[in-house]
């Protein structure tokens, strides 16, 4: 496979390829839509607004029943399953496969059939003999993070993409989140602050968790050269672009019509464990 070079520097990612090790995963709800909207994580995922309604053996039995809630009846509401990110009719019925079928998205592709196993990464659809999909991410990038982990600490597992140079693992190091995790400032601009926000560095069901003051912010990324928040469903909210340092600015894009411009500026004396003025309603934006 062959190498992707192309890859940003600064990658909105920091967690382990649970995919491959989690025991259980579970169906979370969130019933401030309706439909109600549904998705599936680990049961340590937390996000105001979300409950987790069951939990099974992994991913593949949990994503079973979520294609079943999505389709029988009109309470339950999957974006993942209605966007074509799982294709329900393509899930195994075999409980020893614990990876969900994903249409689109990047996979860690493994082949045991040398010492150690050779790894690498490719799009979640590739097939080839004697490789086994062990992990899906967002994106190319994710997946090359958890290979580099993958490649250097663990002796029963190697890239050849790695060794020869055509992915520099460098670039991909979780080091590149650090400027941004932690207590920020965020409004709009002409208005001012709306709250105080934590970005960290847990993994949500549609990027980083975001803990913030409404669900149109519930998680974060870094793509390209733009911070993006997504809402609860997953749907971009606001696409930010860094003004000067530690300053960003941007569209919310969920009502285009308002012409609505959010910022994001370090927040003087905030901690995470309060990130909130005192008093103030934490679902009282947008």
């Amino acid at each position: 496979m062959r190498g992707l070079l192309w890859i940003a520097a600064l990658i909105a990612t920091s967690w382990m390829s649970s995919a491959a090790r989690a025991e259980n995963w579970s169906i979370f709800r969130n019933c401030s839509t309706d439909p109600c909207t549904i998705g599936v994580a680990l049961p340590s995922y937390t996000v105001p607004g979300w409950d987790a309604v069951a939990t099974y053996a992994g991913p593949q039995e949990a994503w079973a029943a979520a294609c079943e809630m999505h389709f029988s009846g009109s309470t339950n509401f999957s974006p993942d399953i209605a966007e074509g990110r799982i294709d329900c009719n393509a899930l195994s019925p075999d409980p020893n496969r614990r990876d969900p079928v994903w249409v689109a998205g990047w996979s860690i592709f493994r082949n045991c059939s040398t010492r150690p196993c050779m790894i690498g990464v490719a799009l979640s659809g590739w097939s080839q003999a004697d490789w086994s999909r062990i992990g899906t991410y967002r994106n190319a990038a994710e997946a090359w993070i958890e290979a580099c982990r993958m490649h250097f600490n663990d002796p029963n597992h190697y890239a050849p993409d790695i060794i020869a140079g055509r992915v520099d693992c460098g670039t991909l190091s979780d080091d590149d989140l650090e400027a941004f995790l932690g207590v920020w400032s965020f409004g709009r601009e002409n208005e001012g602050e709306l709250c105080r926000i934590n970005l960290t560095n847990r993994r949500g069901t549609y990027g980083l968790v975001l803990e913030a003051c409404h669900p149109n912010e519930s998680f974060w990324e870094i793509h390209g050269t733009q911070l993006l928040f997504r809402d609860a469903s997953g749907t971009v909210s606001t696409s930010f672009t860094l003004q000067r340092v530690d300053y960003w600015s941007g569209p919310y894009l969920l009502e285009p019509s308002r012409n609505i411009v959010h910022y994001l500026t370090r927040a003087a004396g905030a901690t995470p464990d309060n990130p909130c003025p005192e008093g103030y309603n934490p679902y009282g934006c947008n």
